[in-house]
């Protein structure tokens, strides 16, 4: 996950903290190949091994760099100057984190909340909010990511929607458990999951048509007027109404979508309400870019300094 960071500080950072791990546990081969491979970062001709003095010269700047890492206290800026004067990374790649205004408060962060961080995201799963609560923290950076497998996190979709429209948790809560509820009952009905229904049991079957078309009325004249139930269901079934066929009734009556919206702003609400001084939320630029402005904006009203590269 961390890998495919947008941002250049934030990538940088756990790289670093792949390659202190690898020295950490005496696997220097893979320290070097890092190294050398990252010219981006790092001076690759620090890393040239050609006789056993070399390897000295590498280790003993390590060893200080290591040092300085596991120091307490020690903050971003700090292991970006360590570096810097052992020859490790140019004075141009530090200049490009020192030198930004946006990154100004970032290099004041200690760096074992980048440790933390990493040892977050490697994990097999997220954990909710049930297992932190009341755990807070001086500085916390939010990575904005989506999960498609399990746990299911659909966080850009989430902020497309809180960026355009005005809602509550408990309002997408009770929608949430309303229209799960809708979906088992047709599902029952049916007999099968919306997801197994194919040409056979959906396009020469008018009893499982005919159920379909009652519940998407039903549901249509239930959820009238719901502003998140237009903007994630609505239109999904007008098409099924319009076009009674199976590729168009496997789009209503799902849960997925819905599910995942609903679990990035649950983690959205922990993760930001965590941070007692300094909150850095970190997004995909690209991944915004179709609601950049109303994104940026609904930031901003909440008191967000926003930055882009």
């Amino acid at each position: 996950m961390s890998s495919d960071n947008p941002d250049i500080l934030m990538k940088f950072l756990f790289l670093l903290n792949n390659i202190m791990s690898f020295y950490a546990n005496e696997n220097y081969g893979m320290v070097i190949s890092l190294c050398k491979k990252e010219s981006k970062y790092f001076d690759s001709s620090q890393f040239k091994i050609k006789k056993h003095t070399d390897k000295q010269r590498i280790k003993s700047k390590f060893d200080k760099i290591q040092a300085e890492y596991e120091k307490e206290g020690c903050l971003i800026r700090d292991i970006v100057e360590c570096l810097f004067a052992n020859g490790f990374i140019p004075e141009a790649v530090k200049n490009d984190f020192e030198e930004s205004t946006e990154y100004q408060s970032v290099l004041d962060i200690k760096i074992i909340e980048v440790k933390n961080l990493a040892r977050y995201l490697n994990m097999p799963h997220i954990s909710t909010q049930h297992g932190v609560k009341g755990e807070s923290h001086s500085s916390v950076i939010f990575m904005a990511s989506d999960n498609n497998s399990t746990p299911n996190v659909r966080m850009y979709p989430f902020f497309e929607l809180w960026s355009n429209l005005e809602f509550s948790l408990p309002q997408f809560e009770t929608l949430f458990y309303s229209y799960n509820r809708m979906i088992e009952k047709v599902e029952a009905e049916l007999g099968m999951k919306i997801s197994e229904l194919t040409a056979e049991t959906h396009n020469k079957s008018e009893k499982n048509k005919a159920i379909l078309v009652r519940y998407s009325n039903e549901v249509l004249e239930k959820y009238q007027g719901n502003i998140l139930f237009d903007a994630l269901c609505k239109d999904d079934f007008i098409s099924y109404l319009a076009k009674q066929n199976v590729g168009n009734a496997k789009k209503i009556f799902k849960i997925t979508k819905m599910e995942g919206i609903l679990t990035a702003y649950k983690l959205f609400y922990v993760g930001c309400s965590r941070a007692r001084k300094n909150l850095i939320v970190v997004v995909d630029a690209y991944k915004v870019n179709g609601f950049k402005e109303a994104f940026m904006n609904k930031m901003k009203e909440i008191g967000f300094s926003v930055f882009c590269k």
